[in-house]
């Protein structure tokens, strides 16, 4: 969350956007001052640390294509745990993923995700977020890292079955 990326159609409009030179950045012929690209014409912000060397180095490193495909895969990974939630007679989803992020809830209502969440966290079965959608407490996957398979999404799947009937089971 350190980094962040614009895309822009029309660099000219960006700059003409936020070009402004007051009287304390007068240019120069040479020097510091010097040179028709001032990154003042690209933000607002003049003093900043070189937090994106993290998006650079990965760009570099492993190039746009790469780093595209483990978006598109992450969206994949998440329709099939949409897939595998329609499938339980458990869980039911909140909303059809259009990313990474899933979100979705129990058929038992008494069941509480914050609960659940916590259950697989401290049994180190997984790590999930949990949200309220609609009046609806919901555990919430963001799914981000590379080597995240569909194994993994299954056995994330049966953990929180597990956990839910076992929470079921304790209530009665």
């Amino acid at each position: 969350y350190d980094c962040g990326a614009l895309l822009v159609k029309d660099g000219n409009h960006l700059r003409d956007s936020m070009r402004s030179r007051p009287a304390y950045l007068k240019s120069s012929s040479a020097g510091l001052a010097g040179g028709d690209v001032w990154f003042t014409d690209y933000s607002l912000d003049l003093s900043r640390g070189f937090r994106a060397l993290k998006l650079w180095t990965a760009l570099k490193t492993a190039g746009c294509h790469a780093i595209g495909q483990v978006v598109t895969d992450h969206c994949h990974l998440a329709s099939y745990m949409a897939k595998l939630v329609d499938e339980s007679s458990l869980l039911e989803m909140a909303h059809r993923p259009r990313s990474n992020i899933v979100c979705f809830s129990f058929q038992a209502k008494d069941v509480a995700a914050a609960d659940i969440a916590t259950d697989l966290q401290l049994r180190g079965k997984g790590v999930f977020s949990t949200i309220n959608l609609r009046g609806v407490d919901c555990l919430r996957a963001a799914l981000v890292n590379h080597r995240t398979t569909e194994e993994d999404i299954a056995n994330v799947i049966a953990s929180v079955e597990e956990a839910v009937t076992r929470r079921m089971r304790s209530e009665n």
